[in-house]
C-alpha cells in the first residue's frame, strides 16, 4: 500500500507556505475566519485534533493543495477486508469441527476460505463490512 499524506506532513507544508508567504497568525486569521489561537494550534502540530474545515481554510489561503486521491484499488480493499472477514469465520468453523472431534485438513481449509471470501465478495456489503 502507498503511503499516505500524515497529519505531520500537511502542517510542516503549511509552515513551510506561510514561512514563504511571511504572512502572520493574525493575517491568517483574518483571511480565513479562524481565529489566530486556533491557527497557533494547529501549526504548532502538537494535537493532531483540529477540525478538518480549519486545515482546509487554511491551506486555501496559503495555496497550499490538499488532494484526497484514491491511493489503493476499491476491489483490493475488498479483497482484503473479505478475507479478513473469512479468517475469523474459518477460526470458529476449526474451533466447532475441534470440539466435534472432526480433523479439518490443510486443503478442505484452504477450499473452505476461498469460498468463504468468495461469498462475502458477492453477497450483501454488510455481511462484509459487518
Amino acid at each position: 500500500m502507498k503511503r499516505s499524506t500524515s497529519y505531520k506532513d500537511i502542517i510542516n507544508t503549511l509552515n513551510l507556505q506561510k514561512e514563504y508567504l511571511g504572512i502572520g497568525h493574525a493575517m491568517l486569521a483574518n483571511k480565513t475566519g479562524v481565529s489566530a489561537p486556533t491557527i497557533k494550534r494547529i501549526l504548532s502540530g502538537k494535537k493532531a485534533s483540529a477540525h478538518f474545515d480549519h486545515v482546509l481554510s487554511l491551506a486555501q489561503a496559503l495555496g497550499v493543495d490538499l488532494r484526497a486521491k484514491i491511493i489503493d484499488d476499491a476491489e483490493k480493499i475488498r479483497r482484503q477486508q473479505a478475507t479478513q472477514q473469512a479468517l475469523i469465520i474459518m477460526k470458529l468453523v476449526r474451533g466447532n469441527a475441534a470440539l466435534e472431534g472432526h480433523k479439518l485438513g490443510r486443503m478442505a481449509y484452504k477450499r473452505m476460505l476461498e469460498k468463504t471470501i468468495y461469498e462475502l465478495l458477492s453477497g450483501p456489503e454488510k455481511k462484509l463490512w459487518g
